[in-house]
């Protein structure tokens, strides 16, 4: 076995994949409302609340909670602005003119 593959026996090796994972959760959560960077930013944020916790274990768990109530929380990206064809109008879909 190498080091690069041998778990950290603090448990960081398994606190780091816990992590990755979690990501990708809330990507695939929240990429519709928001932007993958604003997704990371909430995640490290949340991750870096417990920076000093002595317990690890449950790190990942409560950096997840913290991370989806600020993206819950916080306003929906704005959409791209739609590229629309030729504008045709239908006077009708307006209602009386």
């Amino acid at each position: 076995m190498t080091t690069a593959t041998r778990p950290h026996p603090d448990g960081s090796d398994r606190e780091h994949r816990a992590l990755d994972l979690l990501r990708e959760r809330l990507l695939a959560a929240y990429r519709d409302r928001h932007s993958s960077a604003r997704i990371t930013a909430a995640l490290d944020r949340a991750v870096a609340r417990f920076d000093r916790a002595p317990v690890r274990d449950f790190v990942p768990l409560l950096a997840e909670r913290a991370a989806r109530a600020e993206l819950r929380a916080s306003p929906a990206a704005s959409p791209p602005a739609a590229v629309h064809g030729p504008h045709t109008h239908d006077p009708g879909a307006c209602g009386p003119a």
